[in-house]
């Protein structure tokens, strides 16, 4: 008998999670989910799926002060995973306990000039999905 959570299930909770994040950007963002991937290997048979959106938030947006606040904002459901790296750029790793233990990622880069927000999620281990 399998114990493992649906892949329908964790793909639900990882979005619900990623939506959640996005949702406390200001009006006028933009919000690209990037297509599904195929899911990564886990434990024994199991599989994670992995949500991945690309934020464009309105010119001035302050994306490092956003991402300290972040955490904060989220409450919690949302716990600071402190992977004890230091970057060159914002980030902040959460686990969303809140959504199925699923982790993510929540950084800021710009390219050619324009600002973006990246939000990756993997969630947990998974039943293969159907």
């Amino acid at each position: 008998m399998n114990t493992l959570p649906t892949y329908d299930t964790v793909r639900d909770e990882t979005e619900a999670a990623i939506k959640r994040i996005a949702d406390e950007f200001p009006p006028g963002t933009r919000a690209v989910p990037r297509p599904e991937q195929s899911p990564y290997g886990c434990s024994g048979e199991g599989v994670m799926y992995t949500g991945h959106w690309d934020i464009y938030p309105s010119p001035g947006f302050d994306a490092a002060r956003f991402i300290d606040d972040l955490p904060d904002k989220l409450g919690d459901g949302f716990v600071v995973d402190d992977l004890g790296v230091d970057t060159n750029f914002p980030l902040v790793s959460l686990v969303a306990d809140a959504y199925g233990g699923a982790g993510i990622d929540v950084s800021a880069g710009s390219i050619d000039g324009a600002d973006f927000v990246d939000i990756i999620a993997m969630s947990q281990c998974a039943q293969p999905p159907e």
